[in-house]
């Protein structure tokens, strides 16, 4: 079973009191509400891995369906990272059930604050230029060494740790 955890912020954009759920699985997630450009996104983080993913914009009720705009964007960051289709497949079909909590875990927390901050510097460095996509944005977040995966890539951590676990 997956559990995403969610900021305060995103709590108040659900509409509901979550609960606190103290176990940990290695399939849980962190979520929290960015504001780009006025438009709300939700950006990801697995616990295990830091393994990050933006969604696109989404709406007020979008926000309720928070295991489908999960699933939705690790499927998007695992198709361009080119996992194989029955990868993809299988890691997504792990999460389920998703569980929904408050988050409390101050690491994690500070790694999405420094995925927002570099989201930011991406997408204000190119300004003037093309608009930076999601592709890029994700392959830059999880591309750079973690230091609570040993300083191992994003990517990597995800690679041996997921995507072995369900194989």
């Amino acid at each position: 079973m997956a559990t995403i955890r969610c900021t305060g912020k995103l709590e108040a954009q659900i509409g509901m009191k979550l609960p606190a759920i103290p176990d940990v699985s290695p399939f849980d997630w962190h979520a929290n509400l960015l504001w780009l450009d006025g438009k709300k996104h939700i950006l990801f983080c697995s616990d295990a891995t830091r393994l990050s993913c933006l969604t696109p914009e989404v709406s007020k009720s979008q926000i309720r369906e928070l295991p489908w705009l999960l699933k939705s964007a690790l499927r998007s960051v695992m198709a361009d990272e080119r996992f194989a289709h029955g990868s993809i497949e299988r890691v997504i079909a792990a999460q389920d059930p998703i569980a929904l909590a408050r988050t409390a875990n101050r690491s994690v927390l500070g790694t999405i604050n420094d995925n927002t901050m570099h989201i930011r510097f991406l997408r204000e460095r190119s300004e003037g230029q093309s608009q930076i996509g999601l592709s890029e944005l994700h392959h830059h977040l999880n591309h750079m060494p973690m230091k609570p995966n040993g300083w191992k890539h994003a990517i990597e951590s995800f690679k041996q740790d997921f995507v072995d676990a369900v194989a």
